[in-house]
């Protein structure tokens, strides 16, 4: 029997405006609807193991639902059999998808336009094609055969790399306790070394802190203080104290950070490069709105 193939475009996310598809009452197996789908007005490709189905509502207000086939372009394609077209008038179709799960997803509405036949069919008969729910039972056996073999494979791959893991433990786990035993050993003459050179290291210690205590004494001490925002008093003085530091010592600071560099350009922070035994003067134009870090180094001086 010659065919007639239609082409159309339904939409999944918006209301389409696809013109209606022209058929004649009681046509059966001739007319072919090949159904690109589109989201939002892109293609959408029709992923592999999606069940399809076309969904129908006559203008006699009875409704059902057919398998139909997802083609190698990732559309839906679908042959109108007796039941669509049986009753004159406008009938309102869509395309509903399902996936793995629960998942659906459903097309906007398309019609088709079935004019009225010429002749009466005494032998119309119902359509014999499989129903959706036929299909999704189909669809869902086979995905459960599917999970099935995949998770044998799942389970013989998990076993294998159980195996190997436990085999790799039982080898690391010698290689440890050899590796134990040897540093038991290492660790043995280590003690017996270190009791023996103990007195020593101890008096070359010794004279180190006393060469580290005299060079202090003549090239200076440094250190890190930090300036509270309480601190300051309401003229914005106040004296920090700095217990290393000589009558005649010179002092130097640094900020510590970028943040403590720009409290001190903002508020015009002045240090005084005169000091006095154990403290120095400070003062400020503003006073500072936070915590300010200094590290200084104190030079020796002489009377």
């Amino acid at each position: 029997m010659t065919e007639v193939t239609k082409n159309i475009t339904v939409d999944l996310s918006r209301k389409g405006n696809t013109r209606a598809v022209f058929a004649r009452q009681n046509d059966k197996g001739s007319r072919v609807l090949n159904i690109t789908l589109t989201d939002g007005g892109e293609s959408y490709f029709v992923p592999y193991g999606t069940v399809a189905v076309i969904n129908f509502l006559r203008s006699d207000g009875e409704n059902a639902s057919f398998a139909a086939t997802v083609n190698e372009a990732g559309g839906v394609s679908y042959t109108l059999g007796l039941w669509a077209l049986a009753v004159e008038g406008s009938v309102r179709c869509s395309i509903s998808l399902y996936g793995d799960g629960e998942k659906k997803l459903t097309s906007s509405d398309f019609y088709l336009d079935v004019l009225e036949a010429l002749y009466s069919d005494d032998d119309f008969t119902e359509d014999t094609d499989s129903s959706a729910m036929t299909a999704l039972l189909s669809s869902v056996a086979t995905l459960e055969a599917k999970h099935d073999m995949e998770l044998l494979v799942l389970e013989d791959r998990m076993t294998a790399d159980i195996t190997a893991l436990e085999t790799k433990h039982d080898k690391d786990k010698k290689e440890l306790e050899a590796e134990i035993g040897r540093k038991v050993s290492e660790t043995s003459l280590s003690t017996w070394k270190m009791q023996y050179y103990r007195p020593k290291i101890n008096e070359i210690e010794g004279r180190l802190d006393s060469l580290e205590t005299k060079i202090g004494a003549i090239h200076g001490a440094s250190g890190e203080v930090t300036i509270s925002v309480s601190d300051w008093s309401d003229d914005c003085t106040l004296i920090l104290a700095i217990d290393e530091l000589g009558e005649y010592d010179m002092i130097v600071f640094d900020p510590v950070s970028p943040s403590d560099r720009d409290l001190i350009t903002d508020h015009e922070v002045f240090i005084s490069a005169k000091a006095q035994a154990g403290a120095v003067n400070v003062s400020a134009r503003s006073k500072p709105t936070g915590d300010i870090s200094l590290c200084y180094f104190i030079m020796r001086g002489g009377k």
